[in-house]
């Protein structure tokens, strides 16, 4: 429709160029030409300007049919566009919907028996000291000692696999429960939450002969709590991951042109593989030798709170050099 009053417009505005130079030509004619060279100057006129005026007229309603059809084509990849989208949201609220089913059957189902085991591990040590106990000041004789040692052993190892089976059932359900969380968008003052941050790890950094670096970082308006959970993340990986030389991490951000922020977190610890670094962000995958405490929950969750954030996080590293991961948010957005 717009295009069609377009080439209407442009069509009649042409038309009346085309009579006024008509009456302006047929004009100069009469006033400096003899009557008979003055009509033919005046038919000649006419006639050219008549020719002009339409083919200036196919010309424009051509250009104003492809205007059309441009415009339809435009609107119908809007409107495939639209439809597309809507399914992609629906197909990611379909796939988030099941996810926390499945955390809620998990949940539901696996940590009750947990909890059943932990407790009958007390049952089964009073049980092992009602039959291996023995009277205050008599020698126990060796293969009871054995035995012992093996009973004290397998309770351990029953107690310590029941206590990660808890651990990891509690981050599937957690992190789940990311996606139905409520962000709430305020003013943070970046520079100061790392600095608090960082202030919690002083200890361990010290302990480990680490210097900490903060560089001058932004404001944004983000979710506070979202982003001090990735933030200490990234912190207490690069704490956790550092070699046996002097430590040194940094932290410090930039703001680019599309309004964004990266945050990186840079380390000189040991560093991940090539081929581990596409995996590092996946639940309970762990790069490296698994010599560390950790259930490879951090960064999956960190990479999740900062997807809802509607940001992107990387990472780039060398072994034996150190990463650096680097975490992009809108400076201005509401969850």
């Amino acid at each position: 429709m717009l295009a069609g009053n377009l080439g209407s417009s442009a069509e009649r505005t042409l038309l009346a160029a085309g009579v006024a130079a008509l009456v302006v030509v047929a004009i100069v004619a009469f006033v400096l030409l003899p009557s008979d060279a003055a009509g033919l100057a005046v038919v000649l006129a006419a006639f050219a300007i008549t020719v002009m005026t339409a083919i200036a007229v196919t010309l424009l309603r051509r250009s104003s049919r492809a205007l059309r059809a441009d415009f339809a084509a435009i609107d119908r990849a809007n409107r495939d566009l639209e439809r597309r989208l809507a399914e992609r949201s629906a197909n990611l609220q379909e796939a988030n919907d099941e996810i926390q089913r499945v955390a809620e059957v998990i949940e539901r189902d696996l940590r009750p028996p947990l909890s059943n085991i932990m407790g009958f591990t007390g049952e089964l040590e009073a049980l092992r000291n009602d039959l291996l106990g023995r009277a205050e000041g008599t020698i126990e004789d060796p293969a009871t000692k054995a035995l012992r040692q093996d009973y004290d052993g397998a309770l351990w190892f029953i107690r310590s696999s029941v206590s990660k089976m808890d651990r990891l059932v509690g981050a599937v359900v957690d992190l789940a429960q990311i996606g139905q969380r409520e962000f709430r968008a305020e003013i943070v003052d970046l520079d100061r939450l790392v600095r608090t941050l960082a202030a919690d790890f002083s200890n361990r950094a010290e302990k480990g002969g680490v210097r900490l670096a903060v560089g001058k970082l932004p404001s944004i308006v983000s979710d506070r709590g979202a982003l001090e959970q990735i933030l200490a993340s990234l912190l207490d990986n690069a704490v956790k991951f550092l070699r046996d030389v002097p430590g040194h991490i940094a932290v410090t951000a930039t703001e680019t042109e599309a309004g964004m922020i990266e945050v990186a977190v840079t380390d000189n610890g040991r560093g991940i593989a090539a081929v581990d670094q596409p995996r590092i962000f996946d639940l309970f995958r762990r790069a490296g030798t698994p010599d560390r405490p950790g259930e490879g929950i951090g960064l999956a969750v960190a990479r999740t709170l900062v997807r809802r954030l509607g940001g992107s996080i990387r990472v780039e590293s060398e072994l034996d050099r150190g990463s650096t991961f680097t975490v992009v948010l809108p400076k201005s957005r509401a969850p």
